[in-house]
């Protein structure tokens, strides 16, 4: 404890600075404090404990906040440390929900979107596109008719399915603004979300050939390889282009994609089908030494990234139109579905986490359920006008 004075205008004003910051106490306010440093400047502090720790509060300078008002400010510190309360605690959750949007959404893309989504680059691009204009705005200024506007406005000019991720995006960062007592409400409760159609496109036994034509066409050997893998892999985009060859086993005929970079955040094995283990078997020749890249590139990332051009030119040669980059997976499920594969094998196939995700072949799974059930309402066709042979 430093020294204890009874405070009053002359004897504060009359304290000289020292080489070091020091306190003098008050005789009359317990826990009130006056610190004068070096440079001259005084701060009336509120000196105690909080639940067994030492607790410094800050009050105000002197003389600008007068010495009757430290020693009520530092009474009713006091009064609710007495109740048990927390002051420190309570400055700065109030002083926190003065955070912006901006910095809510920069502390969910660290602690959540880059830790637990392999895809966290796409909330980057949804806030950059649709939220920037909140990104000043206190966070708890925002509100359920603001993101009501948002999300209708961008459903009509960019579709349901934009306008539903980015009320997902707002949902989570306000998620975390509460969690962190930084807000109170989470203004996106009671939205609701658009209806979307689900998508079922994929290659029909009559395009492929027409896809193949096209693809062989490419002038180059690395766009070619990275469609036909999308393909004959079933894996999403960012996996196949980001293909190392330390996932790839060709003795074992197996592609082992990390847990970090697959969307469940799990291991995942891909089966290599020969036309993949075609490719692999070439592109392993080609190798550079040292390159862990199947498809590498020079842009920064070192592999391929998202061949635009090239994608076009294969749906122009083709003819093919609604067709996505997405449905060349959905190609791999869709054929085993035809050819009498379950569900379950098409999920694992496909590494789906939800059976809810594979549903969408359970149509094209009953195709050769119907074929033999075809096949036999003929023969029993055969038996009509001879009942004798129905037993």
């Amino acid at each position: 404890m430093g020294e204890r004075i009874k405070f009053t205008n002359g004897t504060l004003a009359a304290l000289t600075p020292g080489e070091k910051l020091r306190y003098v106490y008050d005789e009359v306010c317990g826990g009130l404090a006056l610190s004068v440093a070096p440079g001259g400047s005084k701060v009336f502090f509120r000196i105690g404990r909080v639940a067994g720790r030492p607790q410094r509060l800050r009050i105000g300078p002197f003389p600008k906040i007068s010495i009757e008002q430290a020693r009520k400010a530092c009474a009713a510190l006091s009064g609710e440390v007495a109740q048990g309360k927390d002051p420190a605690a309570e400055r700065a959750s109030r002083k926190a929900k003065g955070k912006t949007f901006e910095e809510v959404f920069l502390w969910y893309m660290e602690h959540h979107s880059k830790l637990k989504k392999t895809t966290w680059q796409r909330d980057e691009r949804r806030y950059k596109a649709h939220l920037t204009e909140w990104g000043k705005k206190p966070i708890h200024n925002v509100n359920r008719a603001m993101v009501a506007e948002l999300h209708a406005k961008i459903g009509r000019e960019r579709g349901p399915r934009a306008g539903n991720h980015m009320l997902d995006l707002v949902k989570s960062v306000c998620r975390t603004s509460i969690a962190n007592g930084w807000s109170d409400v989470n203004p996106t409760l009671g939205i609701k979300r658009f209806p979307e159609l689900q998508r079922d496109r994929f290659l029909t036994e009559d395009e492929l050939p027409k896809f193949f034509a096209a693809v062989e066409q490419l002038q180059r050997s690395l766009s070619r390889d990275f469609l036909l893998l999308l393909l004959w892999t079933g894996a999403r985009r960012g996996n196949v282009e980001s293909m190392r060859w330390d996932e790839i086993d060709l003795a074992a005929a197996t592609w082992t994609i990390p847990k970090e970079k697959f969307k469940s955040r799990r291991v995942h094995v891909v089966p290599l089908i020969l036309p993949a283990l075609e490719i692999l078997a070439r592109r392993v020749q080609e190798r550079t030494d040292g390159c862990p890249w199947v498809l590498p590139s020079h842009g920064a990332s070192g592999h391929i990234t998202w061949p635009k051009s090239a994608w076009q030119t294969v749906l122009r040669k083709s003819g093919l139109s609604n067709l996505r980059i997405h449905d060349l997976r959905r190609t791999m499920g869709s054929v085993m579905a035809a050819g009498g594969g379950s569900l379950q094998i098409i999920g694992k196939a496909l590494g789906h986490s939800s059976t809810k995700t594979t549903q969408i072949y359970a149509r094209l799974h009953l195709d050769p359920v119907r074929l033999a059930m075809e096949a036999a309402g003929k023969t029993m066709q055969g038996g009509k006008g001879q009942p004798d042979r129905i037993k």
